[in-house]
């Protein structure tokens, strides 16, 4: 069996933009270790913790950025045409005949186009995550072209957002640690 840091080359060595996590490591001698126990132990490699059906190909399709819809306005750096953005709110509407929906967070919302969805039933007041591209119309509304869709009922938001927070506080001590 490769190790972990094999694994992980090999992967980076095809290109690859992500990689499929294992939820249990086995050591040789059969005794279990957590991922996230080697994920540390490895995050000096650029990984995308995605998972996904299989290596991904050079394909040009970028990973959803994580945003909170509070975070995405016109001042941020994240609001340019065609971001790639993963977005969660809660379903205020949705137009069949366009297949356009709209998701709240807060005070804040945001139109998705859905018409790329396939198998997803939209109910209003559910709480859905999209990922897709940001398209800006010229009246600076924005409009996320979604290629992934899900229902995320039972996600407690404000957890959800706390986690973002501690995520971009350990992406940025990370980030300052490596340029030390």
């Amino acid at each position: 069996m490769r190790g972990f840091k094999s694994f992980v080359q090999m992967y980076q060595a095809k290109g690859t933009f992500g990689i499929i996590l294992v939820l249990k490591w086995i050591y040789p001698k059969n005794k279990p270790i957590s991922i996230s126990h080697k994920l540390r132990q490895f995050a000096g490699h650029r990984l995308c913790y995605e998972s996904i059906a299989g290596p991904m190909a050079s394909s040009g399709i970028k990973p959803g950025i994580l945003v909170s819809l509070q975070e995405l306005d016109s001042s941020s750096p994240l609001f340019k045409q065609g971001a790639s953005l993963r977005v969660t709110g809660k379903l205020q509407g949705y137009d069949a005949e366009t297949a356009i929906a709209i998701i709240i967070d807060g005070s804040v919302s945001l139109k998705i186009d859905t018409q790329h969805l396939r198998d997803i039933n939209f109910r209003i007041g559910s709480i859905y995550q999209f990922i897709g591209e940001l398209l800006i119309q010229s009246d600076s509304n924005a409009l996320l072209q979604a290629r992934v869709g899900r229902n995320v009922d039972g996600i407690d938001l404000n957890l959800y957002h706390q986690s973002l927070q501690l995520r971009r506080q350990f992406e940025a001590e990370h980030l300052n640690s490596r340029t030390i």
